[in-house]
């Protein structure tokens, strides 16, 4: 069978399709625009009831109870919101080189592979008062936006100072063990090609972050002075989408706490009604 043919529209029999006047056309953009905003806050009225619905079969009665029965939501969210990949499959074999000596602790540079040719990274802080035998709990701090690890430990700019006030090292000095990991969310909006190229795939940025952070969860407790029952993770900004997202999916992290997403950062920027 030959391939088909495009061919071109017939003619409109001579009957042009007229133009709007600037003021008719204008007046079509705002109805269609107001149908939009209709539209949207009908969605916004009925998702009290879709989201009672959605998590009908979820127990909250109490913390056993809540996490038998939301087994399938976490499942849910993992495979058809943020996108599952397969999970790491190369050797954990890290690699590390010491960045900071200081009076209250050391600092190592890690680079965790994951999948070929996709690896994590990060620096791990250790205070160096720690006894041996002795666990101590362990804090995952995720940078934001454009950030760095090393942002969370020292004043690298001005603006790191101001939102992050090196906070792993102060609590490194009070005696935690602390992993600052590489947020991929860098290299200006380069990131972005990422995120355009995983979504038709049914992936998301996150499908590769989770799978970084479920390597590095599997490094981390094998580490005499880990503590794996007190591992948490304390996101802000762009990191507080990755505490949200992320420690759901992980059982390891025990606890989980986000700053600064949807409060200071964004809703002064993006002000309704202006």
């Amino acid at each position: 069978m030959p391939p088909p043919v495009s061919k071109p529209a017939p003619p409109s029999a001579g009957n042009s399709i007229p133009e709007l006047v600037p003021d008719q056309a204008a007046a079509r953009m705002h109805r269609q625009f107001d149908q939009m905003v209709d539209y949207t806050l009908a969605l916004l009225r009925s998702s009290p009831l879709r989201r009672h619905e959605f998590w009908a079969k979820a127990d909250s009665s109490s913390i056993q109870r809540w996490q038998a029965t939301t087994n399938p939501y976490r499942k849910y969210l993992y495979e058809e919101i943020i996108g599952k990949i397969p999970d790491p499959a190369e050797p954990i074999t890290a690699q590390t080189r010491r960045v900071y000596d200081s009076a209250q602790f050391t600092g190592y540079e890690v680079v965790l592979p994951v999948w070929k040719d996709v690896f994590a990274s990060g620096i791990l802080l250790i205070p160096k008062n720690i006894k041996p035998g002795e666990r101590r709990p362990l804090v995952v701090m995720q940078h934001g936006l454009a950030g760095q690890p090393k942002d969370v430990i020292e004043a690298t700019a001005a603006q790191a100072e101001g939102n992050y006030h090196s906070f792993a090292a102060k609590l490194a000095a009070k005696g935690y063990i602390v992993y600052a990991p590489q947020n991929p969310c860098i290299g200006d909006e380069r990131f972005r090609l990422i995120v355009r190229r995983a979504n038709p795939l049914k992936l998301t940025l996150f499908s590769f972050i989770t799978g970084q952070h479920q390597r590095t969860v599997d490094w981390l407790p094998q580490l005499p002075f880990v503590d794996p029952k007190g591992i948490g993770f304390y996101g802000l900004s762009r990191g507080g989408k990755t505490a949200m997202r992320v420690p759901p999916l992980i059982d390891k992290y025990k606890r989980a706490q986000r700053t600064t997403r949807f409060t200071s950062t964004v809703l002064p920027r993006r002000r309704i009604g202006r």
